[in-house]
Protein backbone atom coordinates (compact mmCIF):
# COMPACT_ATOMS: atom_id res chain seq x y z
CA UNK A 1 0.00 0.00 0.00
CA UNK A 2 1.27 3.44 -0.78
CA UNK A 3 0.38 4.82 2.66
CA UNK A 4 2.67 2.37 4.43
CA UNK A 5 -0.26 0.93 6.37
CA UNK A 6 -0.79 -2.82 6.14
CA UNK A 7 -3.54 -5.10 7.34
CA UNK A 8 -3.19 -8.78 8.12
CA UNK A 9 -5.65 -11.60 8.58
CA UNK A 10 -4.41 -14.24 11.03
CA UNK A 11 -5.17 -17.75 12.19
CA UNK A 12 -3.39 -19.36 15.15
CA UNK A 13 -3.15 -22.40 17.40
CA UNK A 14 -2.27 -21.70 21.02
CA UNK A 15 -2.80 -22.53 24.68
CA UNK A 16 -6.04 -20.55 24.20
CA UNK A 17 -7.18 -22.88 21.41
CA UNK A 18 -7.88 -21.85 17.83
CA UNK A 19 -7.75 -18.14 17.12
CA UNK A 20 -8.67 -15.71 14.37
CA UNK A 21 -7.70 -12.10 14.16
CA UNK A 22 -6.88 -8.95 12.27
CA UNK A 23 -3.80 -6.75 12.56
CA UNK A 24 -3.27 -3.20 11.42
CA UNK A 25 0.27 -1.86 11.07
CA UNK A 26 0.24 1.92 11.26
CA UNK A 27 4.03 2.34 11.23
CA UNK A 28 7.01 -0.01 10.81
CA UNK A 29 7.52 0.03 14.60
CA UNK A 30 4.00 -0.87 15.78
CA UNK A 31 0.77 -2.64 14.99
CA UNK A 32 -2.60 -3.05 16.66
CA UNK A 33 -4.43 -6.38 16.60
CA UNK A 34 -7.76 -7.82 17.65
CA UNK A 35 -8.41 -11.53 18.01
CA UNK A 36 -10.85 -14.12 19.27
CA UNK A 37 -9.80 -17.50 20.66
CA UNK A 38 -11.80 -20.58 21.56
CA UNK A 39 -10.90 -23.84 23.35
CA UNK A 40 -12.87 -26.76 24.79
CA UNK A 41 -10.91 -29.29 26.83
CA UNK A 42 -10.71 -31.17 30.12
CA UNK A 43 -7.91 -31.02 32.67
CA UNK A 44 -7.29 -32.37 36.16
CA UNK A 45 -6.45 -30.12 39.10
CA UNK A 46 -4.99 -31.85 42.17
CA UNK A 47 -5.48 -30.02 45.49
CA UNK A 48 -4.57 -31.62 48.86
CA UNK A 49 -5.33 -35.17 47.72
CA UNK A 50 -8.51 -34.31 45.80
CA UNK A 51 -8.56 -34.46 42.01
CA UNK A 52 -11.00 -32.04 40.39
CA UNK A 53 -11.95 -32.63 36.75
CA UNK A 54 -12.16 -29.26 34.97
CA UNK A 55 -14.44 -28.92 31.94
CA UNK A 56 -13.06 -25.83 30.22
CA UNK A 57 -15.02 -23.81 27.66
CA UNK A 58 -12.71 -20.91 26.93
CA UNK A 59 -13.72 -17.96 24.76
CA UNK A 60 -11.73 -14.75 24.82
CA UNK A 61 -11.32 -11.60 22.80
CA UNK A 62 -8.11 -9.58 22.94
CA UNK A 63 -6.94 -6.16 21.86
CA UNK A 64 -3.15 -6.09 21.65
CA UNK A 65 -0.50 -3.49 20.84
CA UNK A 66 2.78 -4.71 19.34
CA UNK A 67 5.89 -2.53 19.48
CA UNK A 68 9.02 -3.34 17.45
CA UNK A 69 11.91 -1.50 19.14
CA UNK A 70 14.23 -2.22 16.17
CA UNK A 71 11.55 -2.25 13.43
CA UNK A 72 12.38 -5.92 12.78
CA UNK A 73 10.60 -9.18 13.49
CA UNK A 74 11.02 -9.07 17.31
CA UNK A 75 8.19 -7.30 19.19
CA UNK A 76 6.94 -6.49 22.68
CA UNK A 77 3.21 -6.86 23.26
CA UNK A 78 0.75 -5.39 25.77
CA UNK A 79 -3.02 -5.41 25.82
CA UNK A 80 -6.15 -6.78 27.45
CA UNK A 81 -8.19 -9.93 27.15
CA UNK A 82 -11.94 -10.09 27.68
CA UNK A 83 -13.00 -13.44 29.11
CA UNK A 84 -16.21 -15.32 28.53
CA UNK A 85 -14.78 -18.61 29.79
CA UNK A 86 -16.57 -21.24 31.86
CA UNK A 87 -14.64 -23.68 34.04
CA UNK A 88 -17.01 -26.22 35.59
CA UNK A 89 -15.52 -28.86 37.86
CA UNK A 90 -16.44 -32.11 39.58
CA UNK A 91 -14.66 -34.43 41.98
CA UNK A 92 -14.98 -36.75 44.97
CA UNK A 93 -14.15 -35.57 48.50
CA UNK A 94 -12.97 -37.91 51.29
CA UNK A 95 -12.24 -35.52 54.18
CA UNK A 96 -15.61 -35.23 55.94
CA UNK A 97 -15.37 -34.01 59.55
CA UNK A 98 -19.08 -34.59 60.29
CA UNK A 99 -19.39 -38.06 61.96
CA UNK A 100 -23.12 -38.28 61.09
CA UNK A 101 -22.62 -37.77 57.32
CA UNK A 102 -21.10 -40.03 54.65
CA UNK A 103 -17.29 -40.37 54.62
CA UNK A 104 -17.13 -39.20 51.00
CA UNK A 105 -19.21 -37.06 48.67
CA UNK A 106 -19.32 -35.83 45.11
CA UNK A 107 -18.60 -32.16 44.59
CA UNK A 108 -19.27 -29.88 41.66
CA UNK A 109 -18.98 -26.20 41.03
CA UNK A 110 -17.66 -23.39 38.88
CA UNK A 111 -14.46 -21.36 38.69
CA UNK A 112 -14.43 -17.94 37.05
CA UNK A 113 -11.57 -16.05 35.46
CA UNK A 114 -11.52 -12.26 35.80
CA UNK A 115 -13.67 -10.71 33.04
CA UNK A 116 -10.80 -8.43 31.95
CA UNK A 117 -7.15 -9.52 32.18
CA UNK A 118 -4.05 -7.48 31.25
CA UNK A 119 -1.61 -9.17 28.85
CA UNK A 120 2.15 -8.84 28.39
CA UNK A 121 4.36 -10.81 26.05
CA UNK A 122 7.09 -11.16 23.44
CA UNK A 123 6.77 -12.25 19.85
CA UNK A 124 8.28 -12.57 16.40
CA UNK A 125 6.66 -12.05 13.03
CA UNK A 126 3.62 -10.05 11.90
CA UNK A 127 5.94 -7.73 10.01
CA UNK A 128 5.95 -6.93 6.29
CA UNK A 129 6.25 -10.00 4.05
CA UNK A 130 7.25 -10.27 0.40
CA UNK A 131 4.80 -13.02 -0.52
CA UNK A 132 1.88 -11.79 1.58
CA UNK A 133 2.04 -14.95 3.74
CA UNK A 134 4.02 -14.98 6.99
CA UNK A 135 4.44 -16.86 10.23
CA UNK A 136 4.41 -15.52 13.76
CA UNK A 137 4.81 -16.70 17.34
CA UNK A 138 3.90 -15.23 20.74
CA UNK A 139 4.94 -16.10 24.27
CA UNK A 140 3.26 -14.19 27.08
CA UNK A 141 0.75 -14.29 29.91
CA UNK A 142 -2.56 -12.87 31.03
CA UNK A 143 -2.43 -11.49 34.57
CA UNK A 144 -5.15 -12.36 37.09
CA UNK A 145 -6.34 -14.98 39.57
CA UNK A 146 -9.37 -17.23 39.08
CA UNK A 147 -12.06 -17.23 41.76
CA UNK A 148 -14.33 -19.96 43.10
CA UNK A 149 -17.90 -19.11 42.06
CA UNK A 150 -19.70 -22.17 43.47
CA UNK A 151 -18.82 -25.31 45.46
CA UNK A 152 -21.71 -27.77 45.92
CA UNK A 153 -21.74 -30.91 48.10
CA UNK A 154 -24.64 -33.00 49.48
CA UNK A 155 -26.40 -31.65 52.61
CA UNK A 156 -24.64 -32.59 55.85
CA UNK A 157 -21.21 -33.07 54.28
CA UNK A 158 -18.70 -30.67 55.86
CA UNK A 159 -16.66 -29.41 52.91
CA UNK A 160 -15.24 -26.30 54.65
CA UNK A 161 -11.61 -27.48 54.53
CA UNK A 162 -11.88 -28.72 50.94
CA UNK A 163 -13.42 -25.45 49.80
CA UNK A 164 -10.75 -23.40 51.60
CA UNK A 165 -7.95 -25.52 50.05
CA UNK A 166 -9.35 -25.00 46.56
CA UNK A 167 -9.77 -21.24 47.13
CA UNK A 168 -6.16 -21.00 48.38
CA UNK A 169 -4.91 -22.92 45.34
CA UNK A 170 -6.80 -20.57 42.98
CA UNK A 171 -5.42 -17.48 44.77
CA UNK A 172 -1.88 -18.78 44.16
CA UNK A 173 -2.46 -18.71 40.38
CA UNK A 174 -1.45 -15.24 39.18
CA UNK A 175 -0.75 -15.82 35.48
CA UNK A 176 -2.37 -17.62 32.56
CA UNK A 177 0.56 -18.47 30.21
CA UNK A 178 0.00 -18.15 26.47
CA UNK A 179 2.08 -19.79 23.75
CA UNK A 180 0.93 -19.19 20.19
CA UNK A 181 2.00 -19.98 16.62
CA UNK A 182 0.19 -18.84 13.55
CA UNK A 183 0.01 -17.85 9.93
CA UNK A 184 -0.83 -14.38 8.72
CA UNK A 185 -1.76 -13.06 5.29
CA UNK A 186 -1.01 -9.47 4.35
CA UNK A 187 -3.78 -7.65 2.45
Amino acid sequence: MASGHESYGRISVSSEGVGFGLSFAGRPSWNLRAEINSLETQRDLDVDGTTYRLDIRHISQSVLYDYRPYQGAFRLTTGVGINQSKLDFSGRLFNNTNPFAPASADVRGRIELPPIMPYIGLGVGLGKTRSGVGFYADLGAYIGSPKLKSFETPPGYDSTNDRRSLEDELKSIKLYPVGKIGINYQF
